[in-house]
């Protein structure tokens, strides 16, 4: 029996930090339609963690890098890639996603309702790539003007580990 690399972290308590994944209509009222195109227009790279007696330091952490194509609906399909060092050792896992953007009481944000393992280096038994689902919400970024940070929550398909995502836009200045 394979286990998904984040089942492997016993006791794995992540709060949920922006409530449960619960699916989010589409509505993107008109004032907000062109900074949403832009958000989602951008690459956005940074990391993942979750808390695991089993790591260095009281924690498990991959690195992030996701990419949309935003649909006239305010739906999306998009490209994450997961990057995972265990041992001194790169492990790459390629992901297709697929949600919707919305704004809901003036926040921005974007939920994945559905996550593809693509493809990826053969991690080292018992684990094996799985896939999550999330909500996230986009903020301006305090440490570099005129960029923006997207925090969220992905949610293990499997056990139903929580890891706490933050993301940074790498659009150039």
């Amino acid at each position: 029996m394979l286990t998904t690399r984040r089942s492997l972290i016993a006791g794995a308590t992540a709060a949920g930090l922006l409530g449960p994944i619960t699916p989010a209509r589409a509505i993107v009222p008109e004032p907000y339609r062109e900074a949403v195109r832009q958000l989602m227009a951008m690459k956005w790279m940074g990391r993942s963690s979750t808390k695991s007696d089993q790591y260095r330091g009281g924690e498990f952490s991959t690195g992030i890098l996701m990419k949309f194509q935003l649909n006239d609906d305010f739906s999306f399909i998009g490209a994450m890639l997961e990057n995972l060092k265990l041992e001194n050792v790169d492990y790459m896992g390629q992901f297709r996603i697929s949600g919707e953007a919305w704004v809901i009481g003036g926040e921005i944000g974007m939920s994945i309702y559905k996550m593809q393992f693509l493809k990826g280096d053969p991690l080292p038994a018992p684990l094996a790539w799985g896939t999550s689902k999330g909500d996230f919400r986009f903020y301006n970024d305090s440490s570099r003007k005129g960029h923006f940070t997207m925090h969220g929550v992905l949610t293990d398909d499997v056990d139903r580990t929580q890891f706490k995502v933050i993301l940074v836009d790498q659009n150039p200045d």
